[in-house]
């Protein structure tokens, strides 16, 4: 999964992006209300493993600078594993 953080006072694409390869987040739990929020305010179903990116960009935002813009890559089909997410919530759900 790759996160960048853009930062608006550089020009050069060399300079703007920085790699994160910190490990997102392997809580389950956070992936899950990513996943949630992004399908909610943005209306798109992200694949499981993307809502882990969107997590950890989630976790890290409240303490970047202003001046600083995460990108996150959404791949995968989210739908796929919305019968997991209803089922992880407790949901009896069958396929």
């Amino acid at each position: 999964m790759h996160l960048f953080v853009l930062d608006r006072g550089y020009t050069s694409v060399r300079d703007v992006f920085y790699f994160y390869k910190a490990s997102l987040t392997r809580d389950i739990s956070q992936a899950v209300n990513a996943f949630e929020y992004l399908a909610k305010t943005e209306g798109i179903i992200p694949a499981i493993e993307s809502a882990h990116a969107v997590a950890h960009a989630m976790k890290i935002a409240p303490a970047m600078d202003p001046n600083k813009i995460i990108v996150i890559t959404i791949s995968g089909r989210g739908d796929k594993d919305c019968a997991a997410i209803a089922r992880y919530r407790g949901e009896d759900i069958y396929e």
